[in-house]
């Protein structure tokens, strides 16, 4: 009997690790097949999103990888507009102020690697790489000097180092809320590599793309930028596209982990002279960041013919909220060189 009795505990124990095991394998099969259908539903987005939102504007070919330049209207003067360090796409970001800008004369979108069409590239993010970049693919596209180059947010270093390196190339710059070098040297603006690869499993298992178009999470994101209320419809659209695209990649963050590297270089080469240099800033980082209004002030040293002003009624991205503010002294600086 105390054998029976054994051997009964030794069968139940068998069979218990062999349910145990069942129940794992199960739950495994069940996570893998919630992967790759989360998988195959970002695969599916991305192939629907190259259908229905193809490049606008031309692509040239830059140190073997192709940038996005997009041009329009005409004039002696070239308006240049480039984005900041997370925005998915010029075209989008800027469409308030170059769809009014290009009936006063020439202007071209350019969209650094990483960002928009442009080709992700494994060239490094120092700034005179992207300033470089730039200059080539404006010349390759077709556009010609003078330049108003218009950069908004960390941009704002490349078009100072644009206008180092390029000065008798530049006619004017406007920052739009754009950091100092001094500013950025002293603030990081570092993404971890923990960070980065999050973002990575998010966007690779559809876990991003369902959150943007099933949830409120897109609110959130388009809030920073006045709800894209002064876009048409196909723009606001193809901008949450584009935050898919270009989301967290790593040109991305290396522009982002090399901005104090990037900012040392320029304030080791000088300031602008004379060209005209105008900086709005916006209202809410006024009051958000205790050394922002400070910085954007001292910004102004950095050219003899400086104004700098704080918007109204805005916040970082000023042109999605008070783009007429930032378009009259565009024209202004247009008109002066007429």
């Amino acid at each position: 009997m105390y054998m029976n009795r054994r051997e009964k505990k030794r069968k139940s124990k068998i069979k218990s690790k062999k349910r145990f095991r069942k129940y794992v394998l199960l739950s495994l099969i069940f996570v893998a097949f919630i992967l790759l259908i989360g998988f195959s539903y970002e695969k599916i987005g991305e192939y629907n999103d190259s259908k229905n939102y193809s490049q606008i504007g031309e692509m040239v070919d830059v140190n073997n990888h192709k940038i996005n330049v997009f041009s329009k209207g005409e004039g002696n003067i070239t308006v240049v507009f480039t984005g900041g360090l997370n925005e998915p796409s010029s075209y989008v970001d800027f469409y308030p102020l170059y769809n009014e800008i290009s009936k006063y004369t020439k202007i071209a979108i350019y969209d650094r690697p990483g960002h928009g069409w442009s080709q992700v590239t494994d060239v490094p993010r120092d700034i005179d790489s992207i300033v470089e970049e730039m200059h080539t693919a404006l010349v390759k596209s077709g556009q010609k000097p003078p330049y108003i180059l218009v950069g908004h947010s960390l941009a704002s270093l490349s078009v100072i180092r644009f206008a180092q390196t390029y000065k008798d190339e530049v006619s004017g710059i406007v920052e739009i809320d754009g950091g100092s070098p001094e500013f950025y040297l002293k603030n990081s603006l570092e993404t971890s590599s923990s960070t980065a690869f999050n973002y990575n499993i998010l966007k690779s298992l559809g876990i991003a793309r369902f959150a943007l178009y099933h949830t409120s999470y897109s609110t959130k994101i388009a809030s920073g930028q006045n709800n894209l209320k002064l876009l048409p419809n196909d723009l606001k659209q193809l901008y949450f596209a584009m935050t898919l695209k270009t989301m967290y990649n790593r040109n991305i963050i290396d522009e982002g982990n090399m901005a104090s590297a990037n900012a040392k270089t320029i304030l080791g080469n000088g300031k602008l002279g004379d060209i005209p240099l105008r900086i709005l800033t916006s209202e809410s980082n006024t009051l958000s960041i205790p050394e922002w209004e400070n910085s954007q002030i001292a910004l102004k040293d950095w050219s003899t013919d400086s104004t700098q002003m704080v918007v109204k009624d805005s916040r970082h991205s000023i042109h999605q909220f008070v783009p007429d503010v930032i378009n009259n002294e565009i024209i202004k600086l247009i008109k002066n060189q007429k």
